[in-house]
């Protein structure tokens, strides 16, 4: 229970006041005291009755000083609290009857207590709830649900998620190992964990039960979903959590604002992470903007130090528009997705790495691409993004066996990327080997405004000349007189249609707005 204090009187100046009557108080008394030894008797009297009445002064204001004196002590010792009510910083789900002890594994069924009930009154528990307004989540964070190391069985109800994270809720699972059952009848409502506003998920391992199989093929069983969080909503792992064996996405998010991922191996499910279309209730959750608009979209994920490795349909989906499985066409007024990835490696995965269509940035750095593409298609796709950079990344293709949607496969893209209707785009620094395809390509198409290549560096063979292509080392730009051209200073460098190099002292505003160089 917190402790609220009072404010007590200003001392320093209790203390100023006290000296400047008590210390001249003081010199009277002494003085009236001589008076009355030398004077004579009639006088002697009227003097005595002064220093008894002085007396009586200083003795009171001793007892207030002494008072004040305790009243400072005290309040320094914490005396008269008020009481102030507050969420518990930390709730045990053990004391509910969540009972750690269930005895399978990964692809092994086993036995054991179902602790969802308890788990799920534990966070019900922690979330503290002071208002009824839309940001009242604000006030009620850090609360957090924290299970203690075990492997915990997690039931389906009949309706909605297994786990529900209220707003403002930790649940720190990082030591525990959660197995969950698929619901007993299709519903693209169900999930494991679904988080809520600025909720948190500190990870273990996530696994399907195995008791009882998904009711039916569609990849929409996912095991974690942020539904409409404004906030930061985090989903952290520590060393080997992981997100495994799911019918659908590790993580999908819907209506989800700000996400950040970290630490967390995703393997051996359809997808890693989805970016699903928003508020039409598709998934279950009708969500829409706090003033009532009918668009929500995602506005910035960041992932770091993730691994994405044997996926069959694909790494990281984001579509604006689109259901969780199909992507439709776009428009750019509906751009918002931000994307940035931080040392992640993409592995084994029967589709692309990346599929990210309409978005604002696109920025992947010291990022590796392994046997991964759709066959004929790209290792990396983005469709009508505005702006794209990689930065130290490393591609490899050897023609490896993956999992993919009809068994196991070998990946061969014709693409490292796939670019349709991007503006901008930055490659500065790549390693690539590619044993598998002799006719791989770095992309299909060059960017609609403007790009720039620099520091590639290919094993022989690796890849062939196409758009936006460079020679080991070099560096390259797009060079047209309004697109990305070399600019020095107040100097313009271009090349016009014809194939000629152009000089100008100026913004050109033509194609041949210059003179010919050589």
């Amino acid at each position: 229970m917190a402790v609220r204090h009072s404010p007590g009187p200003p001392t320093d100046l209790i203390d100023a006041f006290g000296l400047f009557w008590v210390v001249p108080a003081v010199d009277v008394f002494v003085l009236l005291t001589a008076m009355t030894v030398l004077s004579d008797r009639g006088d002697a009297g009227h003097i005595a009755d002064r220093r008894r009445l002085l007396l009586g002064v200083l003795t009171t204001g001793a007892l207030g000083a002494a008072g004040f004196a305790g009243y400072r002590q005290g309040a320094s010792a914490g005396a008269a609290p008020v009481p102030e009510r507050s969420a518990p910083s930390q709730i045990d789900p053990l004391a509910n009857g969540a009972v750690g002890s269930y005895t399978g594994r990964f692809g092994t069924a086993g036995d054991g207590v179902d602790s969802r009930a308890a788990i799920q009154a534990a966070l019900n528990a922690a979330s503290d709830v002071i208002g009824t307004d839309y940001y009242s989540y604000t006030r009620r964070r850090s609360t957090t649900v924290a299970l203690a190391p075990g492997h915990y069985l997690i039931s389906a109800p009949d309706e909605d998620a297994s786990l529900v994270i209220p707003p403002g809720v930790v649940l720190d699972a990082a030591s525990a190992t959660l197995y969950f059952d698929y619901p007993s009848r299709p519903r693209a409502s169900w999930c494991g964990i679904r988080v809520g506003q600025d909720g948190q998920l500190r990870l273990g391992k996530l696994y399907p039960s195995e008791r009882v199989a998904a009711p039916d093929t569609e990849l929409v069983y996912d095991a974690v979903r942020l539904v409409q969080t404004d906030s930061n909503s985090r989903v952290v792992g520590y060393g080997d959590s992981e997100i495994r064996g799911w019918q659908g996405a590790a993580i999908r998010g819907v209506g989800a604002w700000l996400v950040f991922v970290k630490g967390v191996s995703f393997s051996n499910n359809a997808y890693g992470y989805i970016a699903s279309r928003t508020g039409d209730g598709t998934l279950g959750y009708a969500v829409s903007q706090p003033d009532g608009s009918s668009v929500r979209n995602h506005t910035d994920l960041r992932i770091q130090d993730c691994s994405f490795v044997n996926l069959s349909h694909g790494g990281i989906v984001g579509a604006v528009q689109g259901d969780s499985n199909r992507l439709l066409e776009r428009d750019y007024e509906s751009l918002s997705l931000t994307v940035g990835l931080v040392g992640c490696i993409f592995e084994n995965i029967a589709g692309c790495a990346l599929d990210i269509a309409s978005a604002m940035v696109v920025s992947a750095w010291d990022c590796a691409f392994e046997e991964v593409g759709a066959d004929g298609g790209a290792m990396v796709r983005l469709d009508n993004c505005r702006v794209v950079s990689f930065a130290g990344t490393r591609v490899n293709l050897e023609g490896r066996l993956v999992p993919g949607p009809e068994g196991e496969t070998r990946p061969f893209p014709a693409y490292v990327f796939h670019v349709a209707a991007t503006e901008s785009f930055v490659i500065d620094g790549m390693r690539a080997y590619n044993s598998f395809n002799p006719a791989l390509r770095l992309a299909d198409a060059e960017a609609t405004v403007s790009w720039r290549i620099g520091n590639i560096s290919a094993a022989a063979g690796a890849l062939s000349p196409g758009p936006m292509y460079v020679e080991d080392g070099s560096l390259a730009v797009s060079g047209q007189w309004n697109k990305g051209h070399i600019v020095l200073g107040s100097h313009h460098l271009w090349v016009d249609g014809f194939g000629a190099l152009r000089h100008k002292n100026g913004r050109p505003l033509g194609d041949t707005d210059g003179g010919v160089v050589g």
